[in-house]
């Protein structure tokens, strides 16, 4: 009797990344808001927007700037070919990723003409496109390997839900959300400040809370501690929630943790970043410690519930973290603190994450209910 031929080895599929692609679009929504912020003030000083092109190159320049403009293009570069794959690999998608990052750069700095405070520059859009360059060569390099048959690869699939590349990426803005430093720690969706902002702007002058709603040590304490907590647990069970129902308590706990431990280096890198190296544990006050390890302690504990109650125990927690900082006084250090900083030039930065720590609820939110509708 003849033996059976030795099987083929399993060839890897190749296959679209979903999340690489959400992750594009938000990279670019990123890009544009950074770039034309505050979107306001267009004037035409009779400069034609490609005057830039041909132009000296600007006389005051540092080398933070052009390793800015190489950092927030790269990632750019890279996504993009990670979102052309398995369509276009290799040279190809290097060449088309690299090209669509230098257009959207050149739009970027020919809109900037019209813009104050901004000057389009060559070497800016030279910088650009070299992070493009950058990342799309590393994006082409390391797409087979990552999307089509990683460990990572497969823990998506074998953990996640098929339709949680919108989740995932919502979890990931809400860790980015963490990295300027708030009124309250780990605090998203407040609404008050940006209210009486628009009161004054319609009254003409500074609206301000009652008498009674200041910010007293007592109170400073129990408004951290509560903010951390909640906060901290919203955002460690969002990861989870994309998760397959019959995922074990295991690598829930393990994504759990990975969560926590990035949402506490990206709160210090915040400060690290916005004010000095000597600063980085700044915003861990006596409250803002009890909160963290409540808040710790809530997520890991709520991991172990089922799908079903892992959600009620999202929902409870997000409107309880939500309540504390709209109830919460604002801060009057915190807007002192940003003027006595170096963190000037990141300010364009600070706004985007500010707004998206506003937005971030309404977000979360939003996914639920409409996986909540189609399940």
């Amino acid at each position: 009797m003849l033996a059976d031929p030795p099987s083929r080895p399993t060839q890897w599929q190749r296959q679209p990344s979903p999340l690489a692609r959400l992750g594009c679009a938000a990279w670019i929504g990123v890009v544009v808001w950074i770039s034309l912020t505050p979107f306001s003030g267009w004037r035409d000083i009779g400069i034609a927007p490609f005057d830039f092109l041909f132009a000296p190159p600007p006389r005051y320049i540092t080398s933070l700037d052009i390793a800015s403009n190489v950092a927030g293009y790269l990632p750019l570069g890279a996504l993009l070919a990670w979102s052309l794959h398995p369509r276009l690999r290799g040279a190809t998608a290097v060449i088309v990723a690299a090209l669509l990052c230098a257009l959207l750069s050149g739009a970027m700095e020919a809109l900037q003409t019209w813009l104050p405070n901004r000057v389009s520059s060559n070497l800016d859009l030279a910088a650009n496109a070299a992070g493009g360059l950058a990342g799309a060569l590393l994006g082409a390099a390391s797409g087979p390997a990552l999307l089509d048959r990683s460990r990572l690869r497969q823990w998506r699939n074998r953990w996640y839900e098929r339709d949680a590349a919108v989740g995932l990426v919502i979890a990931g803005l809400w860790l980015l959300a963490q990295i300027p430093p708030q009124t309250l720690p780990f605090g998203t969706g407040r609404l008050v400040t940006p209210v009486f902002d628009a009161l004054a702007l319609w009254a003409g002058e500074p609206v301000e809370g009652p008498e009674w709603w200041t910010l007293s040590a007592g109170s400073a304490m129990a408004f951290e501690a509560a903010s951390a907590a909640t906060g901290l647990a919203v955002g460690v069970l969002f990861a989870l929630l994309p998760m397959r129902a019959r995922t074990p308590a295991a690598p829930r706990l393990a994504v759990g943790f990975v969560v926590l431990l990035l949402a506490l280096v990206l709160r210090c890198a915040g400060d690290a970043l916005m004010f000095s190296g000597d600063d980085w544990l700044a915003w861990m006050t006596p409250g803002a410690r009890l909160g963290c390890v409540a808040g710790a302690g809530l997520a890991l504990l709520a991991s172990l519930l089922p799908a079903g109650g892992r959600r009620a125990a999202f929902w409870l927690l997000l409107g309880a973290s939500v309540a504390v900082v709209n109830v919460a006084p604002d801060n009057p250090y915190l807007a002192a603190t940003f003027a006595s900083s170096h963190a000037a030039g990141w300010r364009h930065v600070r706004s985007l994450l500010a707004a998206l720590a506003l937005a971030w609820p309404a977000m979360a939110i939003g996914w639920l209910g409409r996986r909540g509708s189609a399940g």
